[in-house]
């Protein structure tokens, strides 16, 4: 099936914040099924579990912190992914920031690996992307007014995240059958304006493709957008033109490169989210790198079965210039 592109651009400043879904959620508290076996033993039968249904996880909470935990989705811009910061009801106290990673912390799309190696007992890993959470920087409410409650927030998400699993429970473990890795609902890709194409791992509808042309000198980004399943309210948002895409996200882009930039940036031996790595091919023209995977929700979201390795290799395998 071959993708109709859709050209737009979608420009970061980075150190901005763009809230991904309304600033104050309200949560559903699901009352733990006491007839069931316990889902994590260390959860006691008078717990309840919170749900943040945009990135795929519960916590248990005990019924006093279940009427003061509260939360909002955030995404800071040029990162690729998303975080859940952890509030208090009273006084708006900063819990923490569980972010939702793709990779390991080994080697994941922040190019941060020994940042996040050194902090392991923040980590819980899962297949194809690892939780982090992070302690809050700064008092983030009046500490004289509501100092024990900051003191409270901060302790009950550091207990949560012990406990933390996922809302879906397959999704823990890599499904590496013949059926996962079937590819006979991928569809491809194909550029004539930058001469190559690729398949994408069939999901939860028809890609979209937007651009974001020059967003460093030398450097252009390819995000392929699929409808999300669930987060109906969230969008993804052309910063330039404003066209929005509803109930879209990236789950996964490419980066197109000026030869000369790709060779400098390469012997300067430049670090870090906008460096080039994972040549994919080049030619005359262009080179083509970096596979990410950018979109903070879990590919479960756009209705994709394959893990993000599998999705790697299969790209790489694909992918070829054409002129």
């Amino acid at each position: 099936m071959a993708i109709t592109a859709v050209t737009s651009v979608w420009l970061y400043e980075k150190n901005q914040l763009e809230i991904a879904s309304p600033v104050q959620v309200k949560i559903p508290v699901k009352q733990k099924n006491t007839t069931q076996k316990s889902e994590n033993p260390t959860v006691a039968d008078n717990q309840n579990y919170i749900e943040v249904k945009e990135l795929g996880f519960k916590f248990p909470v005990d019924t006093e912190m279940a009427k003061e935990v509260t939360y909002k989705i955030i995404k800071p811009l040029g990162v690729p992914y998303s975080s859940a910061e952890i509030d208090s009801q009273t006084g708006g106290c900063e819990g923490g920031v569980i972010s939702k990673i793709p990779g390991t912390p080994s080697k994941n799309v922040t190019g941060e690996s020994e940042f996040y190696t050194a902090r392991m007992s923040d980590i819980k890993q899962f297949n194809g992307f690892f939780l982090f959470y992070q302690h809050p920087q700064a008092v983030s409410c009046d500490v004289v007014k509501y100092g024990d409650v900051q003191q409270k927030i901060i302790q009950a998400t550091s207990d949560m995240f012990k406990n933390i699993s996922l809302i879906d429970q397959n999704a823990t473990t890599s499904d590496l059958s013949s059926k996962a890795l079937a590819t006979e609902d991928w569809q491809t890709y194909r550029s004539e304006k930058y001469g190559f194409e690729l398949s994408l791992p069939g999901g939860s509808g028809n890609y979209k493709v937007s651009i974001e042309k020059d967003i460093k000198p030398g450097m252009t980004y390819i995000f392929f957008l699929l409808p999300l399943q669930n987060s109906k309210d969230y969008f993804f948002e052309n910063s330039v033109t404003k066209e929005k895409y509803p109930s879209h996200a990236s789950p996964i882009g490419i980066t197109v490169w000026n030869p000369n930039i790709w060779d400098k940036m390469i012997a300067e031996k430049c670090e870090g989210l906008d460096c080039p790595r994972d040549m994919l091919a080049r030619n005359s023209k262009y080179v083509f790198g970096n596979i990410d995977f950018s979109n903070g929700f879990g590919l479960d979201e756009f209705g994709i079965k394959q893990s993000y390795d599998e999705i790697s290799e299969r790209i790489k395998k694909t992918f070829r210039l054409i002129q």
